[in-house]
């Protein structure tokens, strides 16, 4: 587990394990909400899944927020994957919108203990 700062969620940094990760966007910002950003978006998290070699399950994008339940290959890769699709994101974003930053808030994860807590997870995600 770690964390950056005071200020940000404590990440837990688990191989091979479910992850249910969600960020939202600074001041829950309607950042989101444009068909181009959203597949932007979809397309910079598969990317990242891929380089990492996680696996992408299920994700919802929504207007300020998105959610993503996958798999780790290695948890230590977490805030890079994080971190870079963020990144890369973010310069779409100020394209699209003209907003200043930042664009992203920060990101929370959570490792279902369980086949039934998974499934709570995704039931969320695909009723969002």
């Amino acid at each position: 587990m770690f964390k950056i700062s005071p200020h940000t969620p404590a990440h837990l940094l688990i191989d091979d394990t479910p992850y249910f990760i969600t960020a939202a966007t600074y001041r829950k910002q309607y950042l989101l909400s444009s068909k181009v950003i959203k597949e932007s978006l979809l397309e910079l998290m598969e990317g990242y899944f891929q380089k990492y070699k996680w696996k992408l399950h299920h994700w919802v994008i929504l207007d300020n927020h998105y959610h993503i339940l996958g798999k780790s290959r290695k948890g230590e890769d977490l805030p890079s994957i994080i971190k870079g699709i963020h990144r890369a994101s973010a310069i779409v974003i100020r394209e699209k919108t003209g907003v200043d930053p930042p664009i992203w808030w920060n990101y929370w994860d959570y490792c279902p203990r369980s086949h039934e807590d998974y499934m709570v997870r995704l039931n969320y995600l695909l009723n969002c």
